[in-house]
């Protein structure tokens, strides 16, 4: 199960805006580094980053090479990147299409402590110094609102079900830095976080889903569905479900509807509000534990990149119904990216390192639907 937690790869077309036929590029972390990938395969770094003491030389971990969590945003020539060693989070910008970069650390572990559980009885054993982690484990979620301010999401966790846990939220506003606990400044007493998704509305208003359960004598399971109003946190919706999440995304559209999809019952479920939260539609997309990576295009459809055990690599289309397509079956699932181009064609990304040496593909379909690769296999 370790390898499921390691490491979230994300994509994005630095051309794409100017281009549409040019191959999209890669951001990715590799050891101390987050890389770019150009289109002819060629890297450079673009920041250096801490590696935390989870892949130190000793550590269990050390074998493999990418060790983060990280996500990206374009806006025209701008990229935003939120990153996660899981001791720390990380924002870095770049105006000139990745030419140049600006680097900031935004939280660390150190600023909070937890609290441990007696994981029968629920009695509070005090402070401990025990594993915590910082966003790795659950994802690093970042959205970027109409004025080009980035908002970012992020879990702390005592990486069990006995241990105090805290969802965070860290915005930057006429250009200051401010870092919050969400919904109490208790946190999550007695939970384990999962993976975090997050979007914003144009003004700038959160909307934040993160799978939360814990096993203190019972065994519960939640996706909870936060937003900020009037200074104050409040839950939109508690979804009472098994969502052992590996995948959880939010997306707001032009029509005021929320969309979230993620892992329920080991199937890929979208739920939808039409009401912004007080009622539901649900529909299941793939049977089977999910990863997925999703986008709107500018008329509200949802494009969905993924892979899972049962499938493999699948894109799905939905503009008020789902089209599902299989692109390649696999014996593991990868990380999945999509951007789309100006004009509304995805471009799939998917890495791997279940089986070194390590893989990137990247697919495009053409005028009639079709899917193909668009660059061969990137060996590590």
């Amino acid at each position: 199960m370790k390898n499921l937690f390691l490491i979230l790869f994300c994509f994005l077309g630095a051309s794409a805006f100017a281009q549409e036929e040019k191959v999209p590029v890669y951001f990715y972390p590799e050891n101390n580094y987050i890389l770019f990938l150009d289109a002819q395969g060629e890297k450079r770094q673009i920041a250096e980053v801490p590696r935390s003491f989870r892949y130190a030389a000793d550590s269990e971990s050390a074998k493999y090479a990418h060790a983060g969590s990280l996500e990206v945003v374009q806006q025209g020539e701008e990229f935003h990147i939120s990153y996660s060693n899981s001791d720390a989070i990380f924002y870095l910008y770049s105006a000139d299409e990745g030419k140049t970069w600006k680097q900031k650390q935004i939280d660390h572990i150190d600023n909070y402590t937890l609290k441990k559980y007696n994981y029968e009885t629920g009695e509070n054993l005090g402070i401990s110094p025990d594993q915590k982690w910082m966003g790795l484990l659950h994802g690093c979620c970042l959205a970027v609102d109409e004025k080009g301010n980035p908002h970012i999401a992020y879990a702390i966790s005592g990486g069990n079900y006995h241990y105090d846990a805290f969802l965070l939220y860290a915005t930057k506003k006429n250009g200051k830095w401010s870092t919050e606990k969400v919904l109490t400044k208790e946190g999550f007493p007695k939970k384990y976080l999962g993976f975090v998704g997050i979007d914003v509305y144009p003004d700038g208003t959160p909307v934040i889903a993160v799978h939360s359960h814990e096993k203190v004598m019972t065994y519960r399971h939640y996706c909870h569905l936060l937003t900020k109003q009037g200074g104050r946190w409040k839950r939109i919706h508690s979804f009472n479900r098994n969502t052992g999440s590996l995948t959880m995304n939010v997306l707001l559209d032009g029509k005021e509807r929320i969309h979230v999809i993620a892992n329920t019952n080991d199937s890929l479920v979208h739920w939808v509000s039409n009401d912004k939260g007080r009622k539901w539609r649900e529909s299941l997309l793939l049977k089977g534990m999910a990863r997925s990576n999703s986008v709107l295009d500018k008329d509200g459809n949802i494009h969905l990149a993924g892979t899972n055990y049962l499938d493999g690599i699948y894109y799905g289309f939905w503009n008020g119904k789902w089209n599902i397509k299989k692109l390649e079956a696999r014996p593991q699932m990868c990380h999945a990216g999509m951007v789309l181009s100006p004009k509304g064609k995805p471009h799939l990304s998917f890495f791997t390192e279940y089986h070194h040496p390590a893989e990137i593909k990247v697919y495009t379909p053409d005028d009639k639907g079709s899917w193909s690769f668009e660059v061969p296999i990137i060996n590590e």
